[in-house]
């Protein structure tokens, strides 16, 4: 999915969702600068290793970071990459580092132009799909500061063509489907992957 503009996104279902955008790719309107080349996927990176790469990046041009499921997961010995898709909580500790540092990376790479920061996120998340109206879930927008995204009262139709199960207060998305949020609009945008 997609994310711009809060900090942190609340999501009421959780389903794995992959994305890498490409400046020519027709999803690319990551709110890149003209001239960046997309985003980097850093799985398996641990935060502070995120953090100290991110202005070599930002130097090459690339203006997002692709990180790992921060919360805190299952292990295996030895580990796995498929641990991360197996959540015990929501705390922000996993393999990766804790929540200080979790936070000290996304500020130092917003400090450089990196959009895995302030303005814009790419979240991988765990959704149980089977558990979904027709497929679809709602995404509310939450800032650093506490702060709820205003309601959204959604059309009858997502951009894409995808209609709308129902009203909604909040972003819509389809498991499956490329989702893109965008901060304040009224709109949801539901892509074929």
């Amino acid at each position: 999915m997609l994310i711009s503009d809060p900090v942190v996104e609340e999501a009421r279902i959780f389903s794995p969702v992959f994305l890498t955008t490409a400046a020519n790719s027709p999803y690319a309107d990551p709110h890149c600068e003209k001239g960046s080349v997309g985003f980097v996927h850093l799985f398996e990176w641990r935060w502070s290793d995120i953090e100290k790469e991110c202005p070599r990046l930002s130097r090459i041009g690339f203006c997002g970071v692709q990180a790992p499921i921060p919360t805190e997961h299952f292990l295996q010995d030895p580990p796995s990459w498929l641990d991360r898709y197996l959540p015990v909580s929501y705390k922000l500790f996993s393999r990766s580092g804790d929540e200080n540092e979790f936070y000290s990376m996304v500020q130092a790479c917003g400090a450089v132009g990196i959009r895995y920061g302030d303005h814009y996120w790419m979240v991988d998340v765990m959704m149980n799909c089977s558990r979904t109206h027709q497929g679809f879930f709602e995404v509310r927008g939450l800032t650093q500061n506490g702060l709820l995204e205003s309601s959204r009262n959604l059309g009858i139709k997502c951009e894409g063509g995808e209609p709308i199960p129902r009203k909604s207060n909040y972003h819509l998305g389809m498991c499956g489907k490329l989702n893109v949020f965008r901060w304040g609009e009224k709109r949801c945008a539901i892509k074929a992957l």
